[in-house]
């Protein structure tokens, strides 16, 4: 009986400290990878402002020969809008949008992931 007053004891203690956790634990996430490119920012700044370049390098589109992608709006301007729908244990379904571009310096990216499960990101690139 003593054993089991114990494990209580211990089992009420870690779902106390993984509760506490939970609650201050962020909920946000936040990846920074930094990459050198030998070349003018412009000629940078160009190539990923334009969404079916980001097709053509990203992971899901790399691991994913089934995906496909339709771009609507003009590609490489603000509100252009890419989604996708491939495999959904892969890439799964999804849009990608340019929310902000400063020429030559920054191209912010809203990514809303819709199947298999829904889930939201930014993403920017700095130059």
């Amino acid at each position: 009986m003593k054993i089991l007053k114990t494990l209580g004891i211990l089992l009420l203690i870690a779902i106390s400290i993984i509760t506490i956790l939970i609650m201050v634990l962020p909920v946000k996430q936040v990846l920074v990878r930094t990459t050198m490119i030998n070349a003018k920012p412009a000629t940078v700044y160009e190539y990923l402002s334009k969404l079916s370049n980001f097709n053509k390098w990203s992971v899901w589109s790399q691991n994913d020969s089934s995906m496909i992608n339709t771009i609507t709006g003009t590609d490489g301007t603000l509100g252009a809008i890419n989604t996708w729908k491939g495999n959904p244990s892969l890439s799964g379904e999804g849009k990608i949008q340019i929310i902000s571009l400063k020429i030559e310096q920054k191209i912010k990216h809203h990514i809303s992931f819709l199947q298999p499960e829904e889930m939201e990101a930014d993403a920017d690139f700095k130059l």
